[in-house]
């Protein structure tokens, strides 16, 4: 689903409600965050996971999920913004050097 009206940008921000990222049918996903370093984190552990995910089987087996409790005990961790900061550093670091200089 392309979001091309507020209608749609209505109905995407009401089923992400509290979560950082939704899956859009045939357009991939799209993430949220109090600013782009955290939005950018969302956006990469998501990747990182469903790459393991798709090299556990994913599609032809069955992948253990986790229980309702771990799923709580995941989401009650901070995201910390030393974390954050941390981990967009790390990332830049692994960028290569700009053309301009």
């Amino acid at each position: 689903m392309l979001v091309d009206t507020v209608a749609k940008a209505d109905a995407l921000a009401a089923a992400l409600g509290p979560h950082q990222a939704a899956l859009l049918r045939g357009h991939g996903a799209v993430v949220v965050g109090p600013d782009i370093p955290q939005a950018v984190m969302v956006a990469l552990d998501r990747a990182e996971n469903a790459a393991v995910a798709l090299a556990a089987g994913g599609p032809w087996r069955a992948v253990p999920h986790l229980s309702p409790e771990e799923v709580e005990e995941t989401a009650r961790r901070p995201l910390t913004p030393a974390t954050v900061a941390r981990v967009w550093a790390g990332r830049l670091n692994r960028l290569p050097p700009s053309p301009a200089g």
